[in-house]
C-alpha cells in the first residue's frame, strides 16, 4: 500500500474516492501537519501505486477495511484510535470502518456520501436500476470490461476531466456509445475548474493511465455483495463522533432522496452523534432566528451586541495569530463555533467588564469556572440555566441528582467552589476529595466520558454569594449504582472502562458487574425460597424418546434473505442454542426442555445449510458474515424486545458465536461456548495452508475443500455410516480422511448416550438434504479469514464460559491445549470467567453429558 505522509502528532487518516488518489488530499495534508497532526493519505486497494488484486471479489468493503486496520497497526500502532476524514468511496469506507471497527476512531469528518443503513428487503444494485435505469453510472460499471472499453476510446485525461468537472444536481448517466457530452464534441473543450492546475490532471492522467480504472471500479462491482455481507449490521448505528459536509449542488445529494434523509431526522436517527455544522451562521440570520424564537428586541439586540465583541487568537506553528474578531458571522472552523452559546456567554463577559470599566454596574463578576447551576441561596437546581446549557439527555441526568438539607457520609460540599454554588465542578472535587482518586483532570475525564456531558461555557456572570449549599440524603455510590441500572449497553461499557478505579476499586471486581450482582443476589434468593424452581436431577432429565422434536415449538422464521427452521420453548431471557457438523438444532434437544422449565426462552435453529432451513447453492454464500448475518436477523425476528440475548455454541456453532461476539458485542448478554476455542485471526498466514502444513492432505478439513468429492465419497458409504463415523470419534487428536478408508471400516455401534430414535432422526434429515450445506462452512476458512481483516487484534469483549471435554479432536489439536492454559485464551477473551475441561469426554459434549452441560449453562447465566 502506498502512503503519502507529513507531520508529527495525533494521525489523521484520509481515504480518498473515484476517480481519486492520495493526492486529492495534498491541501489538506501540508495545512494539517503545519497544525500539529500526522496527516495519512494512502492509494487504496486498486488505485496508483498501492496493489490492485485481480479478483473482482478482492473489493468488497471488508477488504478495503481489513487494509486501512493493517495499515494502521502498521503505522500507528502506539495510537488506540485516529481521526478520519473520507470523500466519495473514502467517505463510503469511512463509514463501513465505523460500523465494524468504532473502537479505532476518534472522530470522523466525511465529505459528499452520506451514511446509508442496510435495507434488508432491498438489494442497492437492483434499487438504483430500478430508479434510474441501466445508463445510471453505476449501472454501467458493473460489466466487467465493458466501461473500461469505452474509457479507452474517449482517452484517460478526458474521463477524468468529465468526472471532475461534473456539477449537474443530478444522477450522472452514462449512455452505450455516448458516455460524456464533451467527449465527442470537439467544439465544446471540457475546460478546467480554477482548482484544478494543469500540474494537477497531469498527475492524474499518468497514475490512471499506468494503472487504468478497474481497481476503482471493482468497488462498485462489489455494491451487492457488501449489502450481503454486511448482513449482522442491519439496524446498527454509527457510534462515533461525526461531521458531515457536502457540496449542494453535488450529485448524490441530489439524487434518491438524499436531502429528505438529511433533513428530516434519518440521518440524525443513524448517525446519533452527527454534529451540526455549517459553513457560516450570519449575523443577520442569527438575529431572525432569535427573534423566531420569541426573543423581545432589548435581548436581541443585547445579545448580537455581545456577539459583535468576542475575539480569540489561534496558535500555528508555534506563532500566535490574533486577535480574530469574526465580523460577517461564525465559520465553520472558529474555535467558539461548536458551541454558540459559548460565544454568547464570551461576549456577555467582555461586555459585562466594558460596563464595569465604564461604572454602568456593580457587584457583578466573571465566574472563571464552570457556571452555578443552582439557584442563589436556594436548595434547588437552576431549571432554566442547566437546560439551557445542556441538551435534554444530559439535563435530565444532572436535574435527577438528588439534593437534601441534611449531610451523610456520601455528600458533595459546595464550599469548594468560588462562586459557592453546586455544579459540575463540584461532583469532581467530591470524586477527588472523598475517595483520594487523584487529579482533578482525571476526575474531569471520566464525569465527562461517562456521561458525554456538553463542556459549559469558560464565562458566565452570576452576583457573588457566600451561601452553602447542602448535600443530597442518598450516598453517592447509591444513586450512581441506581442509576446505572437503567443505563443502555453502550453507556454501560463507558462506565466499565473509565469508573471501575474511580468510584467502584473497594467495592466490587468490575463495575458492569455492580447491577449484574445485585440481580443475580437477588435471583439466587428469591430461588432459595421457591424450592420447585431449584435446579434439581427432575428438571434436567427428560424420559427418554419423548424430546423427539414433540415437547419443542417449531416455525419457519423468514431472516436475511432465507427461511430459517427453529425450535423453541419457554418464557423468559432468550439463549439463542448454535449447533456444529454434522449436527442440526436437535442436539440441544437435552437443554431445551430444561432450561425452559426453569424459567429462560430456549431457541434452537438448523443453521443456514442444514436440516430443514434453507441451504443457498453457492458456497460463497456460507461465510461467517452470511451466518452471522441469520443470526441478528432471527434475532431481530423473533425477539425484537431484547436488545441482547444469551448464546450457546458448540463446534461451528462455537465458531460462529465467536464471530458474532467480535461484530456484534452489543447483541449478547452472555456466552457458553464449547468445543471450539476463540481463534485470533493471523494476519501473516492462511488458515487452510496453516493446516496442510502440519497435517496433510488428508486432514479432514482438507478433503472437505474441493465441491463434490467429499460428497460423493459420502455417498458412497452411506448416510449413517457417515454419521456414526464422525459422531462415535473419541480419538484426542486429529481426524483424517483417507480416500476409500471409511469404506473399509467394522460396523460402529452407538454409544449410550445416543439412542437409535436420536440417530434416526439425524439419518433422516441428512438422508433429505445431503452434508453439502455443512461442508460449505468448511470451504469458506480462508475467505473468513480474508472478511475478518479489519477485526485482526481484536478481543471478545463479552462474558464467556467455556466448556471442552479432554478427549475432544479440537483440544488436542494445533497446540490448543497450550493456547487455552498458558494464556493466549484469556488474553483474546478477556471476560473469560469460567474454564472446564470434562475428563473421559468427547467433542460431542452437550449430548454425552446433556445434564452436566445444562447446569454448566444455567449456572452461568443466572448471574446475569
Amino acid at each position: 500500500m502506498h502512503v503519502a505522509e507529513k507531520g508529527q502528532g495525533p494521525t489523521i487518516l484520509f481515504l480518498h474516492g473515484f476517480p481519486e488518489l492520495w493526492y486529492t488530499w495534498r491541501h489538506q495534508i501540508l495545512t494539517l501537519a503545519s497544525l500539529g497532526y500526522r496527516a495519512v493519505a494512502p492509494d487504496l486497494r486498486g488505485y496508483g501505486d498501492t496493489d490492485a488484486p485481480p479478483s473482482v471479489g478482492s473489493y468488497t468493503c471488508m477488504d478495503v477495511v481489513g487494509d486501512v486496520i493493517g495499515l494502521l497497526d502498521a503505522i500507528a500502532a502506539e495510537e488506540e484510535k485516529v481521526f478520519v476524514v473520507g470523500h466519495d468511496w473514502g467517505a463510503l469506507i469511512a463509514w463501513y470502518l465505523c460500523l465494524f471497527r468504532p473502537d479505532r476512531v476518534k472522530a470522523l469528518v466525511n465529505l459528499s456520501v452520506v451514511f446509508n443503513p442496510r435495507n434488508p428487503k432491498k438489494k442497492p444494485y437492483e434499487t438504483l436500476r430500478a430508479v434510474y435505469g441501466d445508463d445510471y453510472y453505476v449501472c454501467r460499471f458493473q460489466e466487467i470490461g465493458e466501461i473500461e472499453g469505452e474509457f479507452a476510446q474517449i482517452g484517460t485525461q478526458q474521463v477524468i476531466k468529465e468526472f471532475y468537472t461534473y456539477r449537474n444536481p443530478g444522477p450522472l448517466m452514462l449512455p452505450k456509445g455516448k458516455s460524456f457530452p464533451h467527449s465527442k464534441d470537439a467544439k465544446t473543450p471540457t475546460e478546467l475548474p480554477s482548482w484544478l492546475t494543469q500540474q494537477d490532471l497531469d498527475y492524474y492522467t499518468t497514475k490512471f493511465h499506468n494503472k487504468g480504472f478497474t481497481g476503482g471500479i471493482n468497488y462498485y462491482r462489489n455494491i451487492n455483495r457488501n449489502w450481503e455481507v454486511t448482513a449482522p449490521w442491519t439496524g446498527a448505528k454509527i457510534k462515533v463522533p461525526v461531521r458531515f459536509i457536502v457540496g449542494d449542488v453535488d450529485l448524490l445529494y441530489n439524487s434518491l432522496g438524499v436531502k429528505d434523509y438529511i433533513h428530516k431526522g434519518g440521518f440524525r436517527k443513524d448517525v446519533p452523534l452527527l454534529e451540526e455544522a455549517y459553513d457560516r451562521v450570519e449575523w443577520g440570520f442569527l438575529q431572525a432566528m432569535l427573534r423566531k424564537m420569541g426573543f423581545v428586541e432589548h435581548w436581541t439586540k443585547l445579545i448580537m451586541k455581545c456577539v459583535s465583541l468576542v475575539s480569540y487568537s489561534v496558535n500555528v506553528g508555534g506563532q500566535e495569530i490574533g486577535p480574530i474578531v469574526p465580523t460577517r458571522g461564525l465559520r465553520q472552523g472558529d474555535p467558539l463555533s461548536p458551541n454558540p452559546f459559548m460565544l454568547c456567554a464570551e461576549g456577555f463577559s467582555a461586555l459585562i467588564r466594558e460596563y464595569e470599566r465604564m461604572g454602568k454596574i456593580r457587584g457583578c463578576k466573571v465566574a472563571r469556572g464552570p457556571p452555578a447551576l443552582m439557584v442563589t441561596g436556594s436548595l434547588a437546581w437552576d431549571v432554566n440555566l442547566v437546560r439551557d446549557l445542556f441538551n435534554e439527555r444530559n439535563a435530565n441526568l444532572i436535574l435527577s441528582i438528588p439534593l437534601s438539607s441534611t449531610r451523610l457520609h456520601d455528600v458533595w460540599y459546595c464550599c469548594w467552589e468560588n462562586s459557592s454554588h453546586f455544579s459540575v465542578k463540584s461532583a469532581y472535587k467530591y470524586l477527588q476529595l472523598s475517595k483520594d482518586l487523584g487529579s482533578q483532570e482525571d476526575n474531569s475525564t471520566f464525569w465527562n466520558t461517562l456521561w458525554n456531558l456538553s463542556v459549559p461555557p469558560k464565562a458566565c456572570w452570576s452576583q457573588v454569594d457566600t451561601g452553602l449549599c447542602s448535600a443530597p440524603t442518598t450516598s453517592f455510590a447509591n444513586w450512581f449504582a441506581n442509576l446505572l441500572l437503567q443505563l443502555d449497553g453502550e453507556r454501560k461499557s463507558m462506565a466499565a472502562k473509565h469508573q471501575n478505579n474511580l468510584v467502584w476499586s473497594d467495592k466490587v471486581p468490575s463495575v458492569t458487574s455492580v447491577p449484574y450482582l445485585a440481580h443475580a443476589s437477588l435471583v439466587d434468593w428469591t430461588r432459595a425460597q421457591d424450592t420447585t424452581r431449584s435446579l434439581t436431577a427432575a428438571y434436567l432429565t427428560v424420559a427418554d424418546g419423548a424430546e423427539n422434536g414433540k415437547n419443542q415449538q417449531h416455525r419457519t422464521v423468514k431472516a436475511n434473505g432465507i427461511n430459517i427452521h427453529v425450535a423453541e420453548k419457554g418464557q423468559g431471557p432468550l439463549i439463542l442454542f448454535l449447533h456444529g457438523f454434522p449436527e442440526l438444532w436437535y442436539t440441544w434437544r437435552h437443554q431445551i426442555l430444561a432450561l425452559a422449565s426453569l424459567g429462560y426462552r430456549a431457541i434452537a435453529p438448523d443453521l443456514r445449510g442444514y436440516g430443514d432451513s434453507d441451504a443457498p447453492e453457492s458456497p460463497a454464500n456460507y461465510t461467517c458474515l452470511h451466518i452471522v448475518g441469520d443470526l441478528i436477523g432471527l434475532i431481530d425476528a423473533i425477539a425484537s424486545d431484547e436488545d441482547k440475548v444469551f448464546v450457546v455454541g458448540h463446534d461451528w456453532g462455537a465458531v460462529i458465536a465467536w464471530y458474532l461476539c467480535l461484530f456484534r458485542p452489543d447483541r449478547v448478554k452472555a456466552l457458553v461456548n464449547m468445543s471450539a476455542p476463540f481463534n485470533p485471526r493471523n494476519p501473516r498466514r492462511k488458515p487452510l495452508s496453516a493446516m496442510r502444513a502440519v497435517c496433510g492432505h488428508d486432514y479432514y478439513i482438507c478433503r472437505f475443500q474441493e465441491s463434490g468429492i467429499i460428497e460423493e465419497e459420502f455417498a458412497q458409504i452411506g448416510t449413517e455410516k457417515v454419521l456414526k463415523e464422525i459422531l462415535t470419534y473419541r480419538t484426542p487428536g486429529p481426524l483424517f480422511w483417507p480416500k476409500g478408508k471409511a469404506l473399509e471400516s467394522p460396523p460402529i455401534a452407538l454409544p449410550s448416550w445416543l439412542s437409535e430414535e436420536d440417530f434416526n432422526y439425524y439419518v433422516t434429515k441428512y438422508d433429505k438434504t445431503g452434508f453439502t450445506g455443512g461442508l460449505n462452512y468448511y470451504r469458506n476458512i480462508d475467505r473468513n479469514w480474508e472478511l475478518v481483516a479489519p477485526w485482526t487484534g481484536t478481543q471478545i469483549k463479552v462474558p464467556v464460559k467455556f466448556i471442552v471435554g479432554e478427549l475432544d479432536l479440537v483440544y488436542n489439536s494445533f497446540n490448543a491445549k497450550d493456547y487455552i492454559h498458558n494464556g493466549g485464551f484469556k488474553k483474546d477473551v478477556p471476560f473469560l470467567q469460567e474454564l472446564i475441561i470434562m475428563e473421559g469426554v468427547g467433542h460431542f459434549i452437550n449430548e454425552e453429558r446433556p445434564n452436566e452441560i445444562t447446569t454448566h449453562i444455567y449456572d452461568f447465566f443466572k448471574k446475569f
